[in-house]
């Protein structure tokens, strides 16, 4: 998905300024045709940033990893992080990192990557979405810490759209790029045919605050259909069904210590370990 501004200068209102034969032509400098990690093979991506923003690449431990700058200018001060007009208000703020992946013969067809984000006053100044075809697949990405999140894995099926050739395009939205900086660290960007399913699941899985005195927020993309807590020695504390993707567990009354809290989602279940203060 790109941008186009196209501008035109004539000497007086009296001159027209005629362009013909305008087109656009198809860049890409590869098909992805098999299971591959991209970020180790660059020249199939295309690296998209503005004048305002930038992508750097560097290598950590011998694999790539991409930093996608917010804008160096001053943007606005309220961003509104629930429209989809985000990504069409500022486009000086944005970074993508496109492919193209050919019709591969592979059931599931599994995009994956390592993300992490760094934001300097609000998690709405740092977002990042996934565009399949012109579609966002997913809700908008943000931090949780301004500065201290550790990569989380993300993983997406394309097997729906496995009939044509299809077009990626990994989006940052960055308010500015000063002091800690609104950016997006990007690593491990596969195509591939194998789909872990707790992943799938619990991708988006947000735990906080974690120490707590009393109240544990729980976010996910997926449903989260049941959970239980249970102490260090193995004993149940508190189960519950609940069928939601967004709620507040209330462990004030809790005894100081650590517990085990199991989140359960559509046959799968992921562990999280909590504090309590």
């Amino acid at each position: 998905q790109y941008t186009f501004f196209l501008e035109g200068k004539t000497d007086s209102a009296d001159n027209n300024l005629i362009i013909d034969n305008l087109s656009l032509i198809e860049a890409y400098p590869g098909l992805v045709n098999s299971n591959i990690n991209l970020s180790n093979n660059n020249n199939l991506l295309v690296l998209e940033k503005t004048n305002y923003t930038d992508i750097n690449l560097f290598s950590n431990s011998g694999n790539n990893e991409y930093k996608l700058m917010g804008s160096s200018i001053q943007s606005p001060q309220n961003i509104d992080s629930n429209s989809i007009l985000l990504w069409e208000k500022y486009e000086n703020n944005l970074t993508k990192i496109n492919f193209k992946v050919g019709q591969l013969n592979s059931n599931p067809l599994v995009l994956k990557f390592d993300l992490k984000q760094t934001f300097n006053t609000s998690t709405n100044d740092s977002q990042f979405r996934v565009v399949v075809n012109g579609i966002q697949i997913n809700n908008n990405i943000k931090a949780n810490t301004n500065n201290s999140d550790d990569f989380i894995t993300y993983q997406y099926d394309l097997t729906p759209f496995s009939n044509n050739n299809i077009y990626v395009s990994l989006q940052h939205f960055g308010k500015n790029s000063t002091n800690i900086g609104n950016h997006a660290f990007l690593k491990n960007i596969e195509i591939t045919n194998i789909l872990n399913s707790e992943e799938f699941n619990f991708k988006s899985l947000k735990v906080y605050p974690n120490p707590t005195k009393d109240i544990i927020t729980i976010n996910n993309y997926e449903i989260i259909n049941s959970y239980e807590i249970t102490n260090i020695t193995g004993q149940d504390i508190e189960k519950k069904s609940i069928e939601l993707n967004d709620f507040k567990i209330n462990i004030d009354n809790y005894p100081t210590g650590i517990y085990l809290l199991k989140l359960n989602s559509d046959g799968n279940s992921k562990s999280v370990k909590i504090v309590k203060e």
